[in-house]
């Protein structure tokens, strides 16, 4: 049914019609075009809405990833060509169980190189080392009974000469890369001048001994040192392709190291006593920081 209400000058009517089912139907059918009709601009506003909201979304991810792209491209450019660097590091090794680390190199080097893609430099390097272990061994008389080396020390001064390659691991702004440095360090060669009881344990209480207990020994030995280093690293770099770097290192060099034949002394063959100096490799560390221009 339906609640028909009409008015005649003050007085409203207010009747119930009956509704036939046709026209029951009808309206039915017209109220569900309605909602539908208001579901369907409903749908058609949200979708315009997302479309919209995509749009802006899409070209903003555009501008985002052409700045970086940009930035990337600028980055590379700039790194492009000839670089130079220059660093300061400090570096040790451990001769032995015994003696354990020598006290530590520091030095200012040169790298120069320039980078054949994206990811890889290759460059040399070159500088002075001031070594803080010069003419000095490490021990005492009862533990060379053990036949152990003994570290004859570094040159004052030396100066480096080596191979530098890195693989950077991203074009950011900060960049990790891998680095392996190898070559040599060049230095001048050293004397050791030492007494038989104090390095050789040679005692005083064996008679034949006597008159070897208080000779001195001089050894001349070479103090250039072959060294590779692996290490990880970091650059902070700018805009214009400058760059701060902080790298650690494993620092693998050789060392000059005196040993002796045991037996002799055991023996008391004195006479045929003999004592060389050989360089062997030994691990240790290096930190370095720079600047690349």
């Amino acid at each position: 049914t339906e609640i028909v209400t009409t008015k005649v000058d003050t007085v409203t009517y207010t009747q119930q019609v009956r509704m036939s089912k046709e026209e029951w139907a009808e309206l039915k059918r017209q109220r569900r075009e309605e909602r539908r009709a208001e579901m369907l601009a409903y749908q058609e506003t949200t979708r315009l809405e997302y479309e919209k909201y995509r749009t802006e979304r899409e070209a903003k991810q555009a501008l985002a990833a052409e700045a970086r792209k940009s930035l990337r491209d600028s980055l590379y450019r700039n790194v492009k060509g000839w670089r130079n660097s220059f660093y300061v590091n400090v570096s040790g090794c451990r001769v032995n169980h015994y003696e354990g680390v020598v006290d530590p190199s520091i030095g200012f080097e040169y790298v120069g190189g320039g980078r054949l893609s994206n990811a890889f430099f290759l460059g040399f390097g070159t500088g002075v080392i001031l070594n803080t272990n010069q003419g000095a061994y490490y021990g005492d008389s009862y533990m060379s009974f053990y036949n152990r080396d003994y570290f004859l020390g570094q040159s004052q001064v030396s100066f480096p000469l080596y191979a530098n390659m890195k693989i950077y691991l991203s074009r950011t702004r900060v960049q990790p890369y891998l680095s392996l440095s190898s070559g040599v360090r060049f230095s001048r060669k050293q004397t050791f001048t030492f007494a038989a009881y104090d390095v050789l344990g040679i005692d005083s209480w064996d008679d034949e001994a006597d008159e070897y207990v208080n000779e001195i020994y001089r050894i001349n030995f070479g103090t250039t040192q072959y060294f590779i280093t692996p290490g990880f690293g970091v650059d902070f770099r700018t805009k214009s392709g400058n760059a701060f770097s902080l790298q650690l290192s494993c620092h693998l060099m050789t060392m000059p190291l005196m040993s002796y034949d045991i037996s002799s002394v055991w023996s008391s063959d004195y006479e045929n006593l003999k004592v060389t100096v050989s360089h062997k490799l030994k691990p240790g560390y290096h930190v370095q920081i720079g600047f690349t221009f």
